[in-house]
This record gives structure tokens, sequence and C-alpha cells, in this order.
């Protein structure tokens, strides 16, 4: 699969082909899955804008999920918020993980 980014309202997203519409935030094909994998891959700080870009508009689709599992749905996306918080200390996605798995308890 081949992945191509654009800007969004909110930050960043990864779609799987360049005339993808829809945005995809989940763990295992979205953006969740790989919104560190630059960052971690090659150790440079120059992915970290692109990986909090990307977390920032997986956080502002926490409310709007309809799945609650790992690998496709709110979980996931709980997960890979946690992850960027804990590695480029964001508030904003700390906040977002923890409303996400509250709203799945």
């Amino acid at each position: 699969m081949v992945l191509s980014d654009r800007p969004s309202e909110h930050g960043l997203i990864w779609k799987s082909a360049a005339d993808d519409t829809d945005s995809d935030p989940t763990l295992y094909h979205g953006g969740a899955g790989i919104v560190l994998e630059a960052h971690d891959h090659f150790g440079d700080d120059r992915y970290a804008e692109a990986a909090l870009r990307g977390a920032r508009d997986i956080a502002a689709q926490v409310e709007r999920e309809r799945f609650w599992s790992l690998y496709s749905g709110l979980t996931g996306m709980a997960v890979a918020l946690r992850a960027v918080h804990i590695r480029l200390d964001d508030p904003v996605c700390e906040r977002a993980a923890r409303r996400g798995l509250a709203h799945h308890r």
C-alpha cells in the first residue's frame, strides 16, 4: 500500500490513495498505525512534526469514531495518541486518548 498525506482541518491525514476522499484514523489501516513510524525509523525530528500533525487530526476524530476495537476503532486510536503524548509530550493527544478510552468504557 502506498500512502499519501494531505493537510486537514486539524492537522495531517494519510490516505491509501491520492484520490481517496476518506481519512482512516484507525491503527491497522489508517493514520494511527503510521503516526510515529517515520520518526521511529529515521530518528529525525523533522518527522516528529508530521507525527504531531497526524495525531492532532486523529484526536479531532475521537468523538466521531463508531467502532471500539484495537485495530479498527477507538482503542487503537487512543493507543496511538498515548504513544504520541509519551514520545512528543503533547497534552492535546493525552486528553484525546483519555476521552477515547472513557467513551469506550
